[in-house]
């Protein structure tokens, strides 16, 4: 990726979105980055091609932001497209360029098509007109997104959040470490989770600034081995929870806490088989508030769905899956003393 390739794609994908959206000069687009290192120049170019069309920007004054934010700018402010430069996971060299459309979800066919179409059209980038960033302020066509869309979106956030005493009675105790691994997302992490109740939140120094050259970790991905060797080095393996940045959930287990009880997880991934599907879990200790225990376990299960799927999906989970959680948190309440196998549609929910 270059900055050829960057102002013929947005080019266009500005020209199939006059085609189709004739009130994108009214709605305008809005425009993220991330910390990479030519993340900015990238940015420039993409609102520069944007406000030459008479189209207007609209971009966050704050620098960096995370992924999720653009995609909320777009529904926040109904524009009529978003565009985030970010290369997620990749390597430090790499750079990536992310469209989302007006739902604020990213583009599918047909859309894909015919941007694809015009960006073959777009002809030598030296052809195309770029308006500089003071000009486009004078003529109204840059616009920035200041604390108040940044508040709107940690607002919106935190009413995805489960309530109940019973969560609300934990989050004081629970300690929780966190790395963005040198990612942008460390001050809205930290925003977020202290407005959810959690004040224990503990980022890895080294990694908590952004910094695209990642010079801490051989590979920006928390899944490649090593990565997240900070964290450990950091003294965090006691701690109750470690989260980072990434679209995975951990192994459902049940850690044992004294010697009459085990850990029991499911069966770990094997060549040729890399989703297994897991064993109903048991759950130990059959004498001891087993629906308590198990209730607490869901709970936190139900913290690592909503961090998982709002970074797969850029938007957090939907209505129907937090209806989902609260329904399987309801029903283990129910659970006789002496303890039940949870069905597997019941936890695949918080596996899947």
């Amino acid at each position: 990726m270059n900055r050829a390739v960057v102002r013929q794609a947005t080019l266009g994908l500005c020209r199939y979105l006059l085609a189709v959206e004739p009130s994108v000069r009214a709605r305008g687009i809005v425009v993220g980055r991330d910390g990479r290192q030519m993340s900015p120049v990238f940015l420039e170019d993409t609102c520069g091609v944007i406000a030459a069309l008479g189209i207007p920007v609209h971009v966050y004054d704050s620098g960096v932001v995370a992924t999720p934010m653009v995609a909320f700018g777009v529904l926040h402010l109904n524009a009529a497209a978003g565009v985030m430069v970010t290369a997620s996971h990749n390597p430090p060299e790499y750079n990536g360029y992310k469209v989302y459309w007006g739902n604020g979800a990213q583009i599918i066919p047909p859309h894909d098509v015919g941007i694809a179409a015009q960006i073959a059209l777009a002809g030598p980038a030296s052809g195309i007109r770029v308006l500089g960033r003071q000009e486009a302020q004078a003529q109204g066509l840059w616009r920035s997104l200041g604390p108040d869309v940044v508040e709107a979106y940690l607002k919106a956030v935190d009413g995805l959040k489960l309530k109940g005493p019973e969560l609300d009675a934990h989050k004081q105790a629970l300690v929780i470490a966190y790395t963005p691994m040198h990612g942008v997302g460390d001050r809205f992490a930290h925003a977020a989770l202290a407005r959810a109740g959690f004040t224990q939140v503990h980022s890895v120094p080294e990694q908590a600034q952004p910094d695209g050259r990642f010079p801490t970790v051989k590979f920006p991905n928390p899944e490649e081995p090593g990565a997240l060797a900070a964290i450990h080095d950091a003294g965090v393996l006691h701690r109750d929870l470690k989260t980072m940045a990434l679209p995975r959930l951990p192994p459902l287990e049940q850690r044992a806490k004294d010697g009459d009880r085990h850990q029991h997880a499911g069966p770990g991934v094997t060549q040729g088989n890399p989703r297994p599907r897991r064993r109903p879990v048991l759950l130990p200790g059959h004498a001891e508030r087993p629906a308590a225990r198990l209730r607490d376990h869901v709970e936190r299960e139900v913290l690592f769905v909503r961090a998982a799927f709002a970074e797969a999906f850029d938007l957090g989970i939907d209505d129907a899956g937090v209806q989902r959680a609260h329904d399987v948190v309801a029903k283990t309440q129910t659970l006789d003393r002496a303890g039940r196998e949870v069905l597997d549609a019941d936890i695949g929910f918080f596996q899947h």
